[in-house]
Parts: C-alpha cells; sequence; structure tokens
C-alpha cells in the first residue's frame, strides 16, 4: 500500500480503519485461494493446509514448555547455545536452518525467477532445505503464497512433492489505533487462515501459543543489520558453504533498518502488545540474546 494512501486511512476514526484492514483482508485471502488453487493445478498432489492442520502437524514427543523461533539476525548465533533439543521445540524460517540445521519444523516463503537476485535466494534456499533433509523428513511449510514476487511453478515444482503449503494471508495496520486487534489477529486464525503481519517471526509466535507453549523464545529477531550468515566470521557445515556464498552480502551495515522495522507499525510496535497479550494467558515471550536489539523490549532468556 502506498505510504502516502496509508498515512491519510490512518487518520481515519478507528471504527473505519477496522472496517478497511476487514475489507482488505478479504481480498487477501481470495489472492490466497487463488495462488493455492493455481499451485494445485501445477501439482495434484500438493498438500495444502490449513491453521488445526498446522497445530497436528507440528505435534512432537517433546516434553519441554519452550519452543524457539529462529531469525536470520546477526544475534542468531549467541542464543542458540541455549536451546535444549532433546526438550525444546525449534521453528526456524528461512536461512536459519544454516546455523540450526534440525529444526522440529522448518518455514520457507520465497520461489520465484523474476529477478536474478530473487532466482539466486530460491535456489539456495531449495538447495539448503534438501541439503539438511527438511524436504525428506516432510518438515517444510510454504507460506506467502500471496506475495507478488512468488511464482507458480517454482512453488509447485521446487516444493509440491516435500513441502505443506500453509493457508495464509496478510493482514494490515493503518495506525496505532488498531494494533491490540493486530495482535489478537496474529494469534488467533480465521476461518482455518493464519493471519500473518509484518515478518514470520510473528505468525511463528502465533502458531508457537497455539501449541501450548508456555515460554516463546525469539532468536535472531534484530530490526536491523546484516544477516548471521553475512558475517565474515560465521562458520557453517562444508557442505553448506557454497550456499552461504550465493546468499552472503557482506556490505551490509549494523545500523541499517529492516523492511518489517522501518514504518513505525512493524515488529518493534506489534512485539510489545503481543508480549502483553500474551502474559495475561500466562505465556512468556523472551528474546534469546542480550545482544540483540529486542532485549530492550523482551526479557532475556535463560535456561
Amino acid at each position: 500500500m502506498n505510504k502516502v494512501v496509508k498515512r491519510g486511512l490512518g487518520r481515519l476514526p478507528t471504527k473505519a480503519q477496522v472496517f478497511i484492514e476487514n475489507a482488505l483482508e478479504a481480498v487477501e485471502r481470495a489472492k490466497t485461494d487463488w495462488m493455492l488453487f493455481r499451485v494445485r493445478q501445477a501439482s495434484p498432489t500438493v498438500s495444502i493446509i490449513n491453521a488445526e492442520q498446522i497445530s497436528s502437524l507440528c505435534q512432537s514427543e517433546k516434553i519441554g514448555p519452550v519452543c524457539h523461533v529462529l531469525g536470520s539476525g546477526w544475534s542468531l548465533l549467541s542464543g542458540l547455545k541455549k536451546i535444549n533439543p532433546a526438550f525444546d521445540f525449534v521453528l526456524g524460517f528461512n536461512f536459519s536452518a544454516l546455523a540450526w540445521p534440525e529444526p522440529d519444523m522448518h518455514f520457507v516463503e520465497i520461489a520465484s525467477n523474476k529477478t536474478e537476485r530473487l532466482s539466486s535466494v530460491s535456489k539456495a534456499q531449495h538447495l539448503l532445505i534438501r541439503e539438511v533433509g527438511l524436504l525428506r523428513k516432510r518438515r517444510v511449510v510454504f507460506k506467502n503464497v500471496w506475495e507478488g514476487k512468488n511464482e507458480v511453478k517454482p512453488m509447485a515444482y521446487g516444493y509440491g512433492e516435500g513441502a505443506f503449503f500453509l493457508k495464509d494471508y496478510p493482514v494490515r495496520c493503518l495506525s496505532h489505533s488498531t494494533l491490540d486487534l493486530v495482535a489478537d489477529k496474529v494469534l488467533n486464525p480465521r476461518q482455518g487462515y493464519i493471519r500473518q503481519y509484518s515478518s514470520t517471526s510473528l505468525t511463528l509466535i502465533g502458531i508457537a501459543y497455539r501449541l501450548g507453549f508456555e515460554r516463546i523464545v525469539l532468536h535472531g529477531v534484530d530490526f536491523s543489520g546484516p544477516h548471521f550468515y553475512d558475517l565474515p566470521d560465521f562458520n557453517c557445515l562444508a557442505n553448506l558453504e557454497g550456499i552461504v556464498k550465493m546468499i552472503r552480502n557482506p556490505l551490509v551495515e549494523m545500523g541499517s533498518k529492516h523492511l518489517t522495522a522501518v514504518d513505525g507499525l512493524g515488529q518493534q510496535a506489534v512485539i510489545p502488545v503481543l508480549r502483553e497479550r500474551l502474559t495475561s494467558l500466562n505465556v512468556e515471550l523472551l528474546t534469546g540474546s542480550a545482544e540483540s536489539p529486542l532485549s530492550e523490549i523482551l526479557p532475556v532468556y535463560s535456561e
């Protein structure tokens, strides 16, 4: 949405903003249905799952009360030692598998050849999840089929056999006056659809909450700066070094802001609201690293 238009709509009365946000949801839901239909047409055996089914899919024999959500920010590596793989549940996304190759479930969201960069990232991501065995183990969920950068054939042919395709769609927030409603949407699916706002890390908070975990720990959610694999001292498994070379961007500076944190209504605005809501539900929302800027918003997790 155009920033000027969004700013103007954000000055409307709250009820009008809610009406517009809900109307936009209906459009996005229809877009998701259309893209999933096209993916299934291209790959008839594709597995499409809704909010309830993903909860069943993520059921585990692990008995711990902790779920770790792994992003790709520069602080990721400093908190991984706090994960107990025997007891803790781990949700990864995008390239976090370079640092933690054995998540309990991994989410991907890019499959496109529209530009050289998108093609390179898409290929690297696909190589990664194949190399660490996540597709073979059926631990991959493809989300954000509605995003304009994604294309039907790369999604269907690359992930149709081994991944689950998630029924999700994005929700909007026009001003701070509707942030509470946005937090509710992140935590509560509608008609089987998971509702995403701003970032996959927020979506996974909602999934972890619905799975019943008492403590949700965010790693590598830093709002700005390079990815962990952009850092010169990052060392991965030898068989993954070629993938790192495909995506590494050593020119990203520590202060550069992430796209999900630039308009004043991104992750930094929503996470405190989510924390308050989860606290009222007896669920702790924490950060895995004291080094991360997220530690200014959330308490730091200790085992």
